[in-house]
């Protein structure tokens, strides 16, 4: 369905889960290349999308071995402020600049550098055009991979936006950061689940801990497909009941 601001607003009620975005670039190197992904969260999406172009390639089964096509673009978009180009130019990486806001987080300074980097610099380059609101974590998944496949250019011409650098910044159909086929540590999860805290927050740990790459609505969409609404049970059933019959459901468990 289009995107609509009232409808979206209205999304628990009426079923709404997701919205597939594009980031149309407006850097010089890369004028005009598209972007498609889905969110629920605009903000902390491209805030992710710049955390995973900045920090160390992994050679691990989990995250990003090689820097993407986004990367590629936002990692110019960072050289366009002072600040950074000039750090660059020093000699400086994006790992150090990666490891420096991980050591701001300990001083409670991260907040307020992302949000500079977000909003003053990564936004100045990017345009965000809602496309269009999504059911379900199936049907988003579908209309991501449509978008990317059947995007046309400014000719009219249909030509998708993965890969080649002409067109766009996909390098999958779907975007990068699906994550169907990284496993989790289902037990571990269930554990962190039955304390009742957020999404958010055993998303951070996980990700952390085990090393793995996936975004944050990936991550929810994984454990609702494997349990279903199971969590909610914990409120009903007991702690017990409810580790044990995710226990059960656990590709890790036995």
């Amino acid at each position: 369905m289009e995107y609509n601001d009232v409808i979206w607003r209205n999304r628990d009620l009426l079923g709404f889960t997701s919205i597939i975005y594009q980031y149309k670039c407006k850097l010089k190197a890369f004028d005009g290349m598209s972007y498609f992904g889905y969110t629920d969260n605009f903000d902390r999406r491209l805030e992710e999308h710049t955390i995973e172009a900045i920090e160390p390639r992994r050679t691990g089964r989990a995250g990003y071995v090689s820097v993407t096509k986004l990367h590629n673009a936002i990692r110019e978009i960072f050289r366009q402020d002072p600040y950074y180009r000039e750090f660059l130019l020093q000699g400086g990486s994006f790992t150090d600049i990666y490891y420096e806001l991980e050591n701001m987080k300990g001083i409670g300074q991260f907040k307020s550098e992302m949000n500079y980097i977000i909003n003053d610099i990564i936004k100045k380059y990017f345009e965000l055009f809602k496309v269009e609101m999504t059911k379900g974590s199936t049907t988003t998944r579908a209309r991501e991979n449509y978008c990317t496949i059947n995007y046309q250019n400014s000719d009219g011409i249909v030509n998708g936006t993965v890969g080649t650098v002409e067109f766009g910044l996909n390098d999958l159909v779907g975007g990068a950061g699906g994550g169907e086929d990284i496993p989790l540590p289902n037990i571990d999860i269930a554990a962190i689940l039955t304390l009742a805290i957020s999404y958010n927050n055993i998303h951070e740990i996980i990700t952390k801990e085990y090393d793995i790459i996936i975004g944050l609505n990936t991550f929810k969409d994984k454990i609702k497909n494997m349990w279903g609404e199971n969590h909610i049970m914990e409120s009903r059933v007991g702690r017990v009941g409810y580790y044990s019959t995710v226990f059960s459901n656990s590709i890790y468990g036995g």
